[in-house]
């Protein structure tokens, strides 16, 4: 973790040496994720907005919304939020998950559950 600094060096017949340095950053920390909304175990209908708070030492680069599994949308920058039709889920429970990825492609999520309980149609 961290920086490091990578040096190869080459020395050719007669003893000339030659060097290149490069310096990386070595980053297998997941981002951090918060799901503000929905609340977990909330009852919810219609047009929710599902909404996260992330954090990463190297920056989020993508937010995935799933809920059941099932992608309903990404975002590349904040805010992170998405509105979720629930009239076009069945009713009862449901898993909503937020999924964040950072340059280095490490992932952190966060799931809550909720009840969808929409009138009848």
């Amino acid at each position: 973790m961290g920086q490091h600094t990578l040096t190869v060096e080459a020395v050719d017949t007669v003893g000339n040496v030659g060097s290149a340095s490069v310096t990386v950053t070595v980053d297998n920390t997941a981002p951090t994720v918060s799901i503000t909304e929905p609340a977990a175990d909330a009852t919810v209908s219609g047009t929710v907005t599902v909404s996260a708070d992330t954090a990463d030492g190297q920056g989020v680069t993508e937010v995935r919304f799933l809920v059941d599994g099932v992608l309903q949308g990404t975002k590349a920058a904040a805010p992170f939020s998405l509105a979720w039709d629930t009239t076009i889920a069945a009713n009862g429970l449901h898993t909503v998950t937020i999924e964040a990825r950072d340059a280095a492609g490490n992932v952190g999520s966060a799931s809550v559950s909720v009840t969808v309980q929409n009138p009848p149609t």
